[in-house]
């Protein structure tokens, strides 16, 4: 969906005119767990994970739907940089697993977000951003070069590399397997050997990326979940945002997200594409500029 912004963007930025579009599709679990923010000058999208030992609260929502609430709500104030929205965060996910008491003792309990947001000063010029996890910032230029913010996000490369050998195995352990090294990965949680989240505790800092960047020959900034990746038949080598932006600029959010639920309908025992479902939830907010 697209529409041209409103209240912040009366006026031009700059003499551009400023629109959004966006997608937000449920994946095959049982509830969506990704939200988008689509605020005055601030944008992003949350990729809630409910703890490996599932929780639903009494109206159905799951601990990463609860996260990733709580994330997007605490954003949409904008009432502090961006980096201390990220710690408000952090703190209320922290306190809502404490009022359920979840014990916060093993990871696999844990309810958390990734997080991308970017915040635009209309008055500098600029961006602010903020990053965690591997929901993602693109940035496509005028020229329709491209640059991703962050590209040390793949925490799960190395789960889905152990899953496409034991596919080529046939394994009949596969699935023990696969669990057990899922179990080592969410347990490595803000640990120093690991990744970023947002949700399980203070050492989330010590992971956390943001900045600020010019908007000048910027003509796209799309924050987008990993549900949004173009599945990989090679999770050894780096997800394939070349065709992801060819794909945009030929038909905006819509084309990329056609194009990555029929590659996951072709493959849907994750045989050629490696991936943890058939379909995860898929969000991405794309903010546009006009000449």
């Amino acid at each position: 969906m697209k529409k041209e912004v409103e209240n912040y963007f009366d006026e031009k930025l700059n003499e551009r005119e400023v629109f959004v579009e966006y997608v937000n599709n449920k994946g095959s679990g049982k509830v969506n767990e990704d939200y988008f923010l689509i605020g005055e000058n601030i944008f992003g999208v949350f990729d809630g994970a409910t703890g490996l030992v599932k929780y639903f609260d009494e109206n159905g929502n799951s601990g990463g739907a609860i996260a990733a609430q709580i994330s997007k709500e605490i954003f949409l104030k904008g009432d502090a940089s961006l980096i201390e929205l990220t710690k408000k965060a952090n703190e209320a996910i922290q306190n809502k697993m404490k009022e359920l008491n979840i014990d916060v003792s093993d990871k696999l309990n844990v309810f958390s977000t990734t997080i991308a947001v970017v915040r635009l000063n209309k008055e500098e010029n600029t961006f602010d951003w903020v990053q965690l996890g591997d929901s993602l910032i693109l940035v496509v230029y005028e020229d329709n070069s491209f640059k991703l913010l962050v590209n040390d996000y793949d925490h799960d490369r190395n789960t889905l590399i152990l899953w496409k050998k034991l596919n080529k195995e046939n394994n009949p352990q596969k699935n023990e397997l696969f669990k057990l090294e899922t179990n080592k990965v969410r347990r490595s949680m803000n640990e120093e050997n690991g990744y970023g989240i947002v949700g399980c505790d203070d050492r989330m800092i010590n992971f956390l990326k943001s900045g600020s960047e010019s908007l000048d020959g910027i003509k796209h900034i799309i924050c987008l979940t990993d549900g949004m990746f173009i599945p990989n038949p090679a999770p050894e080598k780096d997800d394939d945002f070349e065709k992801w932006t060819e794909l945009f600029l030929q038909g905006g959010l819509e084309a990329v997200k056609n194009y990555v639920i029929e590659l996951e309908n072709s493959d849907l025992e994750f045989v050629k594409y490696p991936r943890f479902k058939p379909h995860d939830d898929l969000t991405a907010v794309a903010i546009s500029f006009s000449k």
